[in-house]
């Protein structure tokens, strides 16, 4: 009988005595007379039509056996132990090949990853980022857990980052030409979404990898604009790219005009210009874009450079 639903947009006033709920914009509120608790958990349904982006479906398909053996470098995000100070123990551990960080439930953490703090990957070592849900007994769970990150990424080195379960609300940028595979993760698009549902800064790349010889793989996930260098290759498998706009760009240079790295897509859905060097492949896939009306230097609105191949 406390609970009421309202349109929350502008932070309608509450009446007294209730908690207003926006279903849609997913805002809760107190009215002014009732005392706001300290923490708030909820726990709700969504309708999607597949499983993908950052959730808390099962994951198993697209994740490997974090055993102890093959993964002898494990770290567990929580009251004492922050992403970062995680990752400033994997960057020491240099002896150690692979490693798995995990991070729990449903939480949402400020990050600071980038210069001294970047993740290390150099050649030869793999790490995993991953939502879970830790339990005494069956160790962690990926089918109900997601986690918020909200901050910037860098990644150096020539080895392999995969992230798996998570949302990012900020960019990544390879600096390196390392291999980061992202799987059933939402990077924002726009970087982060404002009250009113919109993009913070709508066609701003969620993925920057300006060093030739990255590569860039996006599964079962939902990403804003790419911006890789030509020279390594960037997969996209049933996922979607989100520029905010057909006539924004997509994918390309970190100059958003020139050729970016050679893709393949399959399954997915793009929605702004492409200007890739050479499409290796495209299938089952739906690319949303055209050149604007005025002064647009682009030749089309999807632009493959080597078209022999």
């Amino acid at each position: 009988s406390q609970i009421c639903c309202k349109d929350l947009s502008n932070w309608a006033c509450t009446p007294k005595g209730k908690i207003a709920i926006d279903p849609v914009l997913g805002r809760i509120q107190f009215a002014p007379d009732f005392p706001a608790p300290g923490a708030l958990r909820v726990n709700y349904c969504y309708g999607f039509p597949a499983d993908i982006g950052g959730g808390p479906y099962s994951r198993l398909a697209n994740l490997p056996s974090f055993s102890k053996d093959l993964f002898p470098f494990q770290q567990t995000v929580g009251p004492s132990e922050t992403l970062a100070s995680a990752v400033k123990a994997w960057n020491a551990a240099t002896g150690l090949a692979q490693g798995v960080i995990y991070v729990p439930d449903f939480e949402t953490y400020d990050i600071d990853l980038i210069g001294p703090n970047a993740i290390q990957v150099t050649a030869g070592r793999t790490l995993w980022i991953v939502a879970a849900k830790l339990g005494p007994v069956l160790g962690p769970v990926f089918h109900n857990s997601r986690v918020v990150l909200r901050g910037n990424i860098e990644i150096a080195g020539v080895g392999q980052l995969s992230m798996n379960g998570v949302w990012i609300s900020g960019s990544v940028q390879v600096n390196d030409a390392a291999t980061v595979r992202f799987t059933d993760c939402t990077l924002v698009p726009g970087l982060g979404l404002m009250n009113n549902g919109l993009p913070v800064h709508p066609g701003e790349p969620s993925i920057i990898a300006p060093t030739p010889g990255a590569n860039i793989t996006l599964s079962s996930s939902i990403s804003g604009p790419l911006t890789v260098a030509e020279g390594g290759a960037t997969h996209v498998c049933s996922s979607i790219i989100d520029a905010s706009s057909r006539c924004a760009v997509a994918y390309s240079a970190l100059d958003m005009l020139s050729e970016g790295a050679d893709m393949v897509i399959q399954d997915s859905t793009v929605i702004g210009k492409v200007h890739v060097r050479t499409m290796t492949l495209a299938s089952d896939t739906i690319f949303l874009a055209r050149r604007a009306a005025k002064h647009d230097t682009w030749k089309a609105a999807l632009w493959c450079s080597r078209k022999q191949d």
